[in-house]
Order: C-alpha cells, then sequence, then structure tokens
C-alpha cells in the first residue's frame, strides 16, 4: 500500500496572557519564565515593560531609597536588553502594543482594531486615576500599581484575557490595587467556586504551567495570582474627536482574581 500523500496539521489558539510587568521584570527568571510560557500560552508583554527597558539607565541612577522606587532585578534586565539586541522583532513568539503600528507586534493573533481599541480603553483609565497619587502618572519610574494599569488596559483590550501577576507580600495583586485606584472593584475567587470556568482555567493553567516545566521555577518566584478585567461590548473606541466629553469605557467593567 502507497504511503499517503496527504498530511494534516492541526493548529491550536493559545489563551492570551498578559504579563505584568513587575512580574517578569523583578525577578532574575523573568525572561526565561516568559519565553518559556510562549510554549503552551500567547504571552503580551504592555506598553509600560518596554518603557521601563527603555528608561533602564535613568532608573539605575535614582535614589535607591525612594519608597515609590522598585529598582528591576539586574539579572532580568539585563536578560531582556539581550534579547531585544540580539533578535528581530517579527520573530518574537511574544506579542506587545508599542507606542505605535511600526512598534507593536500582535502577528496575526488580534483584530485589526486592537491598537486604537488599546489606546481608547488606556486613555479612559488614565482619567479615572487621574489625581490619585502623583507618582502613579510616571511611566518612567517602576512603580507596579502604576505599570499594572498599562496591564488592566491590554487585557481588556484582549476581550478580558488573563493577567498573570505576582502575589505582593500582605497584599493583593498590583493589578488589583491598580483597579481600585480607577474607582474599580475585584471580586476575589477565594474560596474558588468549584462550579465555575474560572475554577477550570485555573486546573488548566496549573496543568499547562507543569507541563511546560515550570514547577521548579515557580517555586523560586513568588505565588502567582490571575486577574481578569472586562469591559462592556460596546466600548471599543468610545473616544471620539468629536467637541464632546468622551465616555467612559470602564463603567461597569467587571473583574476578577485568584491564587494560582
Amino acid at each position: 500500500m502507497r504511503q499517503a500523500d496527504l498530511s494534516f496539521t492541526v493548529s491550536q489558539h493559545k489563551l492570551a496572557c498578559v504579563l505584568d510587568p513587575t512580574l517578569v521584570l523583578g525577578h532574575a527568571q523573568g525572561p526565561t519564565f516568559a519565553l518559556r510560557l510562549t510554549r503552551v500560552l500567547e504571552p503580551w508583554l504592555t506598553r509600560s515593560f518596554w518603557h521601563v527597558i527603555d528608561a533602564s539607565d535613568l532608573l539605575y541612577a535614582r535614589a535607591p531609597n525612594d519608597p515609590d522606587h522598585v529598582s528591576p532585578n539586574a539579572a532580568a534586565l539585563a536578560g531582556w536588553i539581550a534579547l531585544r539586541d540580539g533578535k528581530e522583532a517579527d520573530s518574537w513568539l511574544l506579542r506587545w502594543i508599542g507606542d505605535n503600528h511600526a512598534e507593536s507586534q500582535v502577528h496575526d493573533s488580534s483584530d485589526p482594531d486592537v491598537i486604537e481599541r488599546y489606546e481608547s480603553l488606556a486613555d479612559a483609565l488614565a482619567r479615572r486615576s487621574e489625581g490619585a497619587c502623583a507618582t502613579h502618572r510616571r511611566w518612567t519610574r517602576v512603580d507596579p500599581v502604576a505599570n499594572a494599569m498599562d496591564a488592566l488596559a491590554l487585557s481588556a483590550t484582549l476581550d478580558g484575557a488573563l493577567i498573570l501577576s505576582e502575589m505582593p507580600e500582605s497584599s493583593v495583586p498590583w493589578p488589583v490595587q491598580a483597579l481600585a485606584l480607577a474607582g474599580l472593584e475585584a471580586t476575589a475567587l477565594a474560596p474558588m467556586p468549584a462550579d465555575t470556568v474560572f475554577a477550570a482555567e485555573r486546573q488548566l493553567l496549573r496543568s499547562v504551567l507543569a507541563g511546560a516545566g515550570l514547577a521548579a521555577m515557580l517555586a523560586r518566584l513568588p505565588r502567582l495570582a490571575v486577574v481578569h478585567v472586562a469591559t462592556s461590548a460596546d466600548a471599543a473606541l468610545s473616544d471620539v474627536d468629536d467637541g464632546t466629553a468622551p465616555t467612559d469605557p470602564w463603567a461597569g467593567a467587571g473583574a476578577w482574581w485568584y491564587a494560582l
């Protein structure tokens, strides 16, 4: 019997996953962890992540006793800079939204309006948190809460994609703190309701992380948390320049989080 000439390749879309900048910049394992995630998830980097990389020299020049300053891990920063300088952007398996279309890497994973949708949501979120705390408006500072704002906007842009963050000691995850700063509440799924899709998602994430060989690496990181935030379906491009006050796409947004 002759061997068949026809073959099939099955491609399964991976879950989108927004990486909180503090998680991948604050620990030496950050670059390796993010790259390993591409085997099982579709990781997205935030705009503020790249702002930290670009401002690395200035950040290290800041006073170390600044209470709102969190220095990136030196090994993590060096690893990310080496990746940026040694690889063409088109070859990256990671996704991100930059300052414009040319500096973004969305591949074919999103609708054509993804960048415009992100800009609208990020601007509206900034308006909600404006004046709450002066340090949270400085993107060149490694402020975990301010940088988490960017992760929230990206999660909502990607239809509520999960944000992978860390659990700070004696506090809630950075994106949850950012939500509070913007006047939004997040539902803590603790204890996790067993009959929800969130419970199934947590089990799936645990399985794929273990399958990617990340168990030992995760044991050396803070406990992870997952945050979701979703806006209404008609909040895509609400910032129309027609002379009227912009509507708030975050009004009625829903948010949930759980420890992984």
